[in-house]
């Protein structure tokens, strides 16, 4: 699409959902991109940009459909880790933290047994931890269960092992009034308000210091945080602003 955006009369805008790439880490893509970097793009957080050097014109974040994610005031006695059993998701680091803080861990997760590392990784690294008392194995679940799930939980635990670009299980536990403990990395300092939405920490140590005081987060304001910044209106009105930019620059862009 690169390539063939410079041939448009339509004005097109790049939305990059994946990390970006670097000069040592998918050099391929970095290459290609770079060489197209006078075309504009948007971002999903402001974390994801990098030093690429990308004709970035905007930052949007994900949203979500609050109708999907009711707010629950009061949680039950237990947190949770959700997400795709894979080692830079943290499932292993999570459910460290609850033994080590001994707290009750929900772990929702979907294994790609399509491939035969998260396979292996399930079967070596995370089904020997869950116990069936302590840390209770949910599998994938369906959006609404998802959601009830979240809601009930005192937070969700994502120690995440890489730069997420996003993350938009943040945004889902919060919308439900559920805090999130999440290593400082990626997108998180942007996703979550420290001592506000939940916690940012550095290690495992932190986390599980950090589950300990999780009773002085106010759900409401995860839920707040959530209703003024990742609406899908916010997401449309977001976008329909960077389409007016790339609108009323297109032939800058294309001939820089």
């Amino acid at each position: 699409a690169l390539p063939l955006a410079i041939h448009s009369k339509t004005p097109v805008l790049f939305t990059l959902h994946f990390q970006v790439p670097t000069s040592s880490y998918n050099r391929d893509r970095y290459l290609v991109l770079r060489k197209y970097r006078h075309l504009p793009f948007t971002s999903i957080s402001d974390s994801q940009r990098g030093d690429i050097g990308l004709n970035f014109i905007a930052t949007v974040y994900n949203s979500l459909s609050l109708a999907d994610f009711p707010f629950q005031e009061r949680p039950e006695e237990y947190f949770v880790w959700l997400g795709k059993v894979n080692p830079v998701k943290g499932t292993k680091e999570a459910i460290l933290a609850a033994k080590k803080a001994r707290v009750k861990l929900l772990v929702i997760g979907k294994i790609d047994t399509g491939m035969p590392k998260m396979l292996d990784y399930y079967e070596k690294d995370i089904k020997p931890l869950i116990d069936g008392k302590q840390i209770m194995w949910q599998g994938e679940v369906a959006v609404d269960e998802k959601a009830r799930l979240l809601a009930g939980a005192k937070a969700f635990l994502n120690p995440i092992q890489w730069e997420e670009p996003f993350g938009l299980v943040m945004i889902e536990a919060q919308a439900v009034g559920t805090p999130v403990i999440s290593f400082r990395r990626g997108a998180a300092p942007e996703l979550i308000k420290d001592g506000e939405t939940g916690f940012l920490v550095e290690n495992i140590s932190e986390m599980v210091d950090k589950i300990g005081s999780i009773d002085s987060i106010d759900r409401k304001a995860c839920r707040r945080n959530v209703e003024e910044r990742f609406t899908v209106e916010k997401m449309l009105h977001g976008y329909e602003k960077a389409y007016t930019i790339a609108i009323d620059n297109w032939e800058k862009y294309k001939h820089p």
